[in-house]
């Protein structure tokens, strides 16, 4: 009776065995790429920023100066302030892509572009909900499919743009934002399908 105990016991131990080592040489693995890579990313020298394609905010397609409302008019003094600065999308990069795409001599200037983008994506989602208050749902759109077009990961873009396409009977356009989502890896993507259904 002893014997298939003893036995059992073995085979967990060494399955125990070769399963944490298999665990550990992962994470050692892991741990090595990740510091070559960071010292890849230090090491990469500036590259020119001058030919980047750039985020430009397109403030003539907007309904700028249409409502009197003062949240709204803040709101397009800060876009007003944010289409004179170079923009760039930097959503799913870490600092270390940041580094090897752009060089680490620019880092702080290529860091500062993407937070200007991540602000510009929250200005407009909250443009968008001041305009649509205002009754101006038709004006609305333009600023919604713009931050769709740029890659805008805020559930509420996509959202508030289905329910503008819905009540003003636009099914194709409906039917399109919902493709473009489900192509997408966006974060609430499947919530955000359920809504557009």
């Amino acid at each position: 009776m002893a014997f298939p105990f003893l036995t059992v016991f073995i085979i967990f131990l060494l399955a125990y065995y070769v399963r944490r080592t298999s665990l550990t040489r992962r994470r050692e693995e892991r741990e090595a790429a990740f510091w070559a890579r960071e010292e890849e990313a230090e090491h990469t020298p500036a590259k020119d920023l001058s030919a980047l394609d750039y985020i430009k905010v397109p403030l003539e397609q907007f309904p700028i100066g249409a409502s009197d409302a003062d949240e709204v008019m803040m709101i397009e003094e800060e876009l007003e302030s944010l289409a004179s600065k170079p923009l760039l999308n930097l959503n799913g990069m870490t600092n270390t892509d940041v580094k090897i795409e752009y060089g680490t001599a620019n880092f702080d200037a290529i860091i500062a572009m993407g937070e200007d983008f991540d602000r510009l994506i929250v200005l407009l989602c909250d443009y968008a909900k001041g305009l649509i208050e205002e009754g101006m749902e038709r004006e609305t759109i333009p600023v919604l499919e713009y931050g769709v077009a740029i890659g805008s990961d805020l559930s509420d873009d996509y959202t508030l743009l289905g329910e503008c396409y819905r009540s003003l009977g636009m099914a194709d356009e409906l039917a399109g934002l919902r493709q473009k989502v489900e192509a997408s890896e966006l974060p609430l993507k499947e919530k955000i399908l359920q809504e557009l259904a």
